[in-house]
């Protein structure tokens, strides 16, 4: 049994990545290891550092890339609220012009009723004048006939 249990011993105390055909003890093997472990660990230590320094280009490149769309995003953003404000500005300049012009059309539509008025009031005055000059007339005619008969009737007389 004391064969049976150095095997396994000398099998726990290589690494993996140790091959089994080297031997216990022996200053070769142990010092071939100890070149091949260190090799090993500097070309892993290497391709770590490699895969790292990608990561960080990689990650670089997205965050590039994440700025580049927020600044797209904000100028987009810039050029709608502009847009909106513009829009927005011109509704009001055109509603003020609307309510300028409804205005004008108001007073317009004032001054000629106002005119109307007036030139209604003219016909009006004239109308009557001319009325009454016509029952001026024809009372005065009235007046002249009856004198006229009055005077006629006096004569008969």
């Amino acid at each position: 049994g004391a064969a049976g249990g150095a095997a396994p011993r000398a099998m726990a105390a290589r690494s993996r990545s140790e091959s089994p055909w080297f031997g216990e003890g022996s200053s070769e093997s142990s010092s071939g290891y100890a070149m091949y472990h260190s090799s090993a660990s500097r070309k892993r230590a290497e391709q770590d550092s490699i895969l790292l320094a990608n990561r960080i280009r990689l990650l670089r490149t997205e965050e590039a890339k994440t700025r580049k769309k927020i600044a797209d995003t904000e100028k987009k953003t810039k050029e709608v609220v502009d847009l909106r404000r513009r829009a927005e500005e011109r509704r009001l300049a055109q509603e003020a012009e609307q309510a300028r012009r409804e205005q004008e059309e108001a007073e317009l539509r004032a001054r000629q009723q106002q005119e109307r008025a007036q030139q209604q009031r003219k016909l009006n005055e004239g109308a009557r004048s001319v009325k009454e000059q016509r029952i001026g007339a024809s009372l005065q005619v009235r007046h002249e006939r009856q004198e006229h008969l009055l005077a006629i009737e006096e004569q008969r007389q």
